[in-house]
């Protein structure tokens, strides 16, 4: 068993106050969520701590004070840039591993400039530095409702529009099911199968055309598949800057990006344990 006990979260998002609240569930374990003030989704055991990222010796006295040996940013958006001074700090004050912010598509081989070129300078840095780390990659999150996105997925027209042929796998996987995995592993694992490692957490694998047919099922009528030229939407894509990111995830599917099978570790954590949500009842749960 891992004999990492004492958690800092990066962040308290979607994500970040998930991980927080499985690692509490674990006998001993010690979680401090980082936040900039004000966070209403700190779950109840864990500690909040007031950061600065702008600020390297607060940021690195409040690891030390939460006995920091782990690590995991959560950090998005325009905190993506705080990962460099938070694996500073981490180094600094002694921390074991460090969680950069991926859990998505397989962002190293994504290509450059792009959306995710700020996750590749925190995985560069952190091998340049020399801190160990653990990235996870899930694909895309089966819990999330493509609702959210209107130009993906419209429930009135019943319609899904994707980009290239909708014949790629891609990963699903639900985010309570990513924070259970992350959470078990970092506890469970050996050490020398966490350090400087990609893991791949994946529930089901599906094509845009069979996830279409989950959507039949929760709905109960016909879905049409409607197919973007790659070509086109690549041309148009430097015109949308930020607008344009779920074109470019969609991009990167249609390249194999979002089907992180190849890097699934399943001696860590046996699906016969772990028994994630199928994307099916993970629609059926979370979908209007």
């Amino acid at each position: 068993m891992s004999t990492y006990a004492s958690f800092v979260v990066a962040g308290a998002g979607s994500i970040g106050s998930l991980i927080a609240s499985e690692l509490l569930l674990i006998d001993g374990t010690k979680v401090t969520v980082f936040t900039r003030g004000g966070n209403t989704k700190i779950p109840p055991g864990a500690i909040e701590s007031t950061v600065d990222y702008s600020k390297p010796e607060e940021l690195e006295q409040a690891l030390k004070d939460a006995n920091a040996q782990v690590v995991i940013s959560t950090l998005s958006g325009p905190g993506f840039v705080s990962q460099i001074a938070l694996a500073d700090a981490a180094l600094k004050a002694g921390v074991k591993l460090f969680v950069p912010s991926e859990f998505g598509s397989i962002s190293h081989e994504a290509p450059s400039p792009g959306p995710f070129d700020l996750k590749n300078a925190t995985s560069k840095h952190l091998k340049e530095i020399g801190l160990p780390y653990t990235i996870f990659y899930n694909g895309i999150f089966a819990d999330l409702p493509l609702t959210v996105f209107p130009t993906v997925l419209d429930l009135e027209k019943r319609t899904l529009t994707v980009v290239g042929s909708g014949n790629v796998k891609v990963s699903f996987v639900a985010r309570p099911d990513i924070a259970r995995y992350v959470a078990y592993v970092l506890t469970h694992a050996p050490h020398s199968q966490l350090e400087n490692t990609i893991i791949g957490i994946e529930a089901e694998r599906l094509t845009w055309r069979e996830l279409a047919k989950v959507y039949e099922k929760k709905y109960g009528g016909p879905f049409e598949v409607k197919l973007r030229d790659v070509e086109q939407v690549q041309k148009e894509l430097p015109a949308k800057g930020h607008a344009g990111f779920v074109d470019y995830i969609q991009l990167g599917v249609e390249k194999g990006l979002g089907d992180v099978g190849k890097y699934k570790k399943a001696d860590l954590f046996p699906d016969s344990e772990w028994k994630p949500l199928s994307v099916e009842a993970a629609v059926q749960k979370y979908y209007p």
